[in-house]
């Protein structure tokens, strides 16, 4: 019985590094990836953010309160961008992650893309969000 207790608790511990490492890697790729981001994002932009099981929510509430300058709307054939985005909850570390990418809806190339982590706030979800909008408003600031 105690066998079958330390095999599990190995078994356990064993995943959970293994999910950390993979994390780690997928952070580390989204960072690089928004450094290889190509294409100025034009001010006024239409933009779609992809259904994300309710997330996009807070995606569209953080564009208002840091003030992005595009316009969503509510149908991606209107769209000069299309915003995805993945989050992903780790309970056992109380973090929240989220990658997202934006491509021109006309030639499908990559624009924008953005990683981030956040752990131990109250409203995980949208800390993460406003993350995100907060970066793509200093892209779009920064370009000529």
């Amino acid at each position: 019985m105690e066998d079958d207790l330390d095999l599990q608790c190995r078994l356990y511990l064993e995943r959970n590094i293994r999910m950390r490492r993979i994390m780690t890697a997928f952070l580390l790729l989204g960072s690089i990836a928004a450094f290889a981001q190509s294409g100025p994002i034009r001010k006024g932009a239409n933009v779609y953010i992809e259904p994300a099981y309710g997330y996009e929510a807070y995606l569209t509430a953080a564009f208002a309160e840091k003030g992005v300058p595009m316009v969503l709307v509510p149908d991606r054939k209107l769209a000069d961008y299309i915003l995805t985005g993945v989050v992903k909850h780790q309970s056992l570390q109380q973090t929240t992650s989220g990658s997202y990418t934006m491509v021109d809806a006309k030639t499908q190339q990559v624009v924008f893309t953005f990683t981030t982590s956040t752990g131990h706030s109250v409203d995980q979800d949208k800390s993460v969000a406003e993350a995100c909008a907060k970066h793509l408003k200093e892209v779009i600031d920064k370009q000529k």
